[in-house]
């Protein structure tokens, strides 16, 4: 083996002593070296020159082209200028003329009175023969005299017919100065459109340049990446007979000491197959009582899983609840009742188009009173004309919440004829309203009070007509009865309610809602949809709550006739409202039905939303402003607990 060892230390020496002698850089390698450094010199070069000459050829195109530019734009003003001053005097020549052939009519009919004048007075002094003589005459003179006239107004007609003669070939030339100008113009947009062109060819050159460039650096870079691939073949092919050499020679080592180290590997392989079945034999013990301890720890790990769940759960409970009250809290110190404003668009309402309405801001509002001068309003919100459905049913979210907690929540429309209160209440298929939008929220609000609490909770609903202080079922088409308190809601004796446990039990009702007969066609009524929430906890203890949408009628103009209920009807709830406004603990609930009836969801503990519309135009200015005045009644209510 040290035999063995030796020799292969004395190749390894031949081979250093090999490889040192071709360590040297060949000739060809210097020379390929040169020549890499000269290519890229003169690249460097080429660059640098076709860069200096693209900056110079861009600067003269645009000098070229604004040198160009600025020539016609001369022309043109001195063509223009010539043609008005041809024009001037034109129309000069033509009143001279005019005035001309005027002052010499009107001498030569001077001179004829005169002479007439003056034969009369000669006729007067001579006898009647020599009268009769000159009466002739002078009859004579006066038919030339007609004749004359008349051949001076034929001249002046004449004169007259030259002067429109030559003021329509001034229009003649006019039109023709215009076309020059137009082709002039048309000219000029060409040579810049042209000019442009060019520069584009230009450009394109340019860009063709570069990708040449472009083409030629990837070029010069395979001629490169070749050479470096020839030198490490000629490299490969000088070491090529050593490599061989050597080759061999590890070869042959290699196999005497593999031949060595195979014995050895068969004896270490014996130990490790003793070593192998006795760590076998250890492990199955081991997986036997990893087993077991496994087993004793996944009944421990469930226990405290339970118990876990347990504990998270009435920690959620307890949050569920204090975030619930917190909520209503907040709702509480914003103000029970809120006032909204929202303002149609103006496109497609026919009196009047100018805007009467400004909405800087979502809490800012300017109208112009019936004088026109603008005043500002500060609401809870302000709706521009084009906020949607979905954007104003985002901010009545909380009330819905609150209606599910138990609280009785009313939100209603009250505004003019056509301001909008049936699209914010119903809707279109396309932008549903406050009510259909609420069938999908209220369900899934109960479900998750449900969940969470294990409360049983059932929801019945009822679409009610009030007018005339009367009040309709419009599910049964019958007169509902009397106002009367039913724990701490409000009802109506006889009025059906619809069990609805769905989403779409909810839609039903309200497309039967929509479709129902109303009085008036629905101007001079109140339409209600009133939800009854009935909450049972696990223990059988119940609570019930009322959520109501409701849409007022527009205030009529006229007087007498529909007006005098709609007119009861809208002064009841204002003075109401205006009451608790000031705070004042006297407010007659019982003034009408309809407050008596939302007696229970008005003040106190209820929630309150009165969404305000507007006509942004200058046709309904006075019931603009009547809106704003009743408006301003309910403004400022905060009933704090």
């Amino acid at each position: 083996m040290s035999e063995i060892t030796d020799q292969l230390s004395e190749l390894l020496a031949i081979w250093d002593d090999f490889a040192a002698a071709n360590a040297q850089p060949s000739e060809e390698e210097e020379r390929a070296r040169r020549e890499k450094e000269e290519e890229e010199r003169r690249k460097k070069e080429e660059e640098a020159k076709r860069e200096a000459d693209r900056v110079a050829a861009k600067k003269k195109v645009e000098e070229m082209r604004r040198k160009k530019l600025e020539m016609q734009r001369e022309k043109l003003e001195m063509e223009l200028l010539k043609e008005q001053l041809e024009e001037a005097k034109i129309r000069r020549q033509e009143a001279e003329r005019k005035t001309a052939a005027e002052l010499e009519a009107k001498e030569t009919l001077r001179k004829l009175q005169e002479e007439i004048d003056q034969m009369k007075e000669e006729l007067g002094k001579r006898p009647s023969g020599a009268r009769d003589f000159l009466q002739q005459q002078m009859e004579k003179e006066e038919k030339g005299r007609e004749e004359l006239e008349k051949e001076a107004e034929k001249k002046r007609e004449e004169a007259e017919a030259r002067v429109e003669a030559k003021r329509q070939e001034l229009k003649a030339g006019e039109a023709k100065v215009k076309a020059a100008q137009d082709k002039l113009k048309a000219q000029a947009d060409k040579n810049a459109a042209k000019l442009k062109a060019n520069e584009s060819v230009i450009r394109a050159k340019l860009v063709d340049k570069e990708q040449e460039i472009a083409d030629a650096e990837k070029k010069l870079k395979e001629t490169q990446q070749r050479i470096e691939k020839e030198k490490a073949e000629l490299k490969k092919q000088q070491a090529t007979g050593m490599e061989a050499f050597k080759k061999n020679l590890k070869e042959n080592a290699v196999k005497m000491i593999e031949e060595e180290n195979k014995r050895k590997v068969e004896e270490a392989q014996a130990q490790v197959d003793a070593i192998r079945a006795e760590c076998d034999s250890q492990m199955a013990e081991m997986q036997v009582e990893l087993d077991a301890a496994l087993a004793e720890a996944a009944a421990a790990r469930d226990n405290d899983i339970i118990q876990e769940v347990a504990r998270l759960k009435g920690l959620y409970e307890k949050e569920s609840k204090e975030r619930k009250k917190l909520y209503n809290d907040l709702v509480d110190l914003k103000g029970n009742i809120r006032i909204y404003v929202r303002v149609r668009p103006a496109q497609g309402f026919d009196p009047g188009t100018d805007a009467t309405i400004r909405t800087p801001t979502d809490e800012m509002l300017i109208v112009n009173n019936p004088d026109g001068k603008p005043k500002n309003f500060d609401f809870d919100k302000v709706f521009g004309p084009k906020i949607t459905n979905a954007q104003i049913f985002d901010e009545t979210i909380p009330l819905l919440s609150s209606a599910v907690d138990g609280y009785n929540v009313l939100i209603f429309c009250q505004g003019n004829l056509r301001s909008g209160k049936s699209h914010t209440t119903m809707g279109t298929s396309d932008d549903p309203g406050l009510a259909r939008r609420a069938a999908a929220e209220l369900m899934k609000l109960i479900k998750e009070k449900e969940e969470m609490g294990g409360d049983k909770i059932e929801v019945t609903g009822s679409i009610i007509e009030y007018a005339g202080d009367a009040f309709k079922d419009l599910s049964s088409g019958s007169s509902a009865g009397a106002v009367t308190s039913s724990g701490t809601l409000q009802k109506l004796a006889d009025l059906s309610e619809t069990p609805v446990a769905s989403e779409d039990d909810i839609s039903a009702l309200l497309d039967k809602a929509e479709s129902a007969p109303k009085a008036g066609d629905g101007k001079t009524c109140a339409f209600i949809i009133s939800f009854i929430i009935k909450a049972t906890n696990p223990a059988g203890a119940a609570t019930f709550s009322k959520l109501s949408f409701m849409e007022l009628p527009g205030a009529p103009p006229e007087k007498g006739g529909d007006a005098i209920p709609i007119t009861k009807m809208l002064a009841a709830l204002g003075d109401v409202i205006f009451k608790l406004a000031k705070k004042d603990k006297n407010v007659n609930f019982k003034a009408s039905q309809l407050t008596n009836f939302f007696s229970d969801s008005i003040g106190g503990k209820a929630k309150t939303l009165m969404i305000c519309h507007l006509i942004p135009t200058t046709g309904v200015a006075a019931e603009t402003w009547q809106t704003m005045q009743y408006a301003m009644k309910a403004k400022g209510v905060e009933m704090k607990k």
